[in-house]
């Protein structure tokens, strides 16, 4: 019992002594095209390639506004919590396979620090069409454009985050799904499927994609019998949720 008592009095010193000598963790090295499968890294944003045509700006200025109202500290710990995923392509390309409205974000927020990323697989030994064919099957591009038309050449994807073209219902639907109008899963091409679905049955000019009223018109949508079939459908209305933004 007395070594018992022993041991509790000089638990916390002993707890302290082993997270102490633990090995601090390793800083993040610099994009490289022959880095392997979960290195941590940072990466150039204007390095960067995208895996889809298009992306919702309104999601991007929300973003971009969260970033701007942090302290230096604050959007470095930020930043490395959401850190982007990459693959490697031919030519040692780092290619962007979600976060493409966090980096979009990075840029108009005017950060010029390069953003931390981990590197999920290099593919940069296949060829450009044995590349692509692995894209698609792991579901890691979206070959469609602003306007739902696809799917397209891979060769036409925009050459960087900056010219990627505004799709004001990838934004609708990204609001809606903040209002628990539908759930999002791991696929990111599900905001872009319900976009489709709205942009044939609710017509507004860009102005109007935040307006409450259009909003709220493609909640009750999203939780009608029409979206069946729709991934993350949830069908009869949740209790009215307050407004919040779909993602940190």
């Amino acid at each position: 019992m007395n070594h018992l008592r022993r041991l509790k009095q000089f638990a916390p010193a002993l707890i302290f002594l082993c997270l102490a000598g633990r090995p601090a963790a390793a800083e993040d090295v610099t994009f490289a095209p022959t880095l392997p499968a979960k290195t941590l890294c940072e990466v150039d944003l204007n390095a960067l390639h995208p895996t889809q045509f298009a992306l919702g700006m309104k999601e991007v200025e929300i973003r971009a506004g969260i970033l701007h109202h942090k302290t230096p500290e604050e959007l470095a710990i930020y930043l490395r919590k959401h850190r982007i995923p990459l693959v490697i392509g031919p030519e040692g390309v780092p290619y962007l396979i979600d976060g493409q409205h966090m980096a979009r974000a990075v840029l108009v927020a005017g950060i010029k620090s390069p953003l931390p990323a981990e590197v999920i697989t290099n593919l940069s030994s296949l060829s450009v069409t044995d590349f692509w064919d692995k894209m698609k099957a792991e579901h890691w591009t979206y070959l469609f454009d602003e306007t739902g038309k696809g799917p397209l050449p891979a060769a036409n994807l925009p050459a960087s985050v900056a010219a990627m073209h505004d799709d004001p219902y990838r934004s609708l639907a990204w609001l809606v799904r903040g209002r628990a109008g539908y759930e999002k899963g791991s696929d990111e091409s599900v905001d872009f499927q319900w976009a489709n679905f709205f942009r044939t049955r609710i017509p507004f000019n860009n102005t109007l994609a935040d307006n409450d009223g259009v909003i709220s018109n493609a909640v009750a949508l999203a939780h009608s019998p029409a979206a069946q079939g729709l991934p993350g459908y949830i069908g009869t209305p949740a209790k009215s949720a307050p407004a919040r933004h779909a993602a940190p």
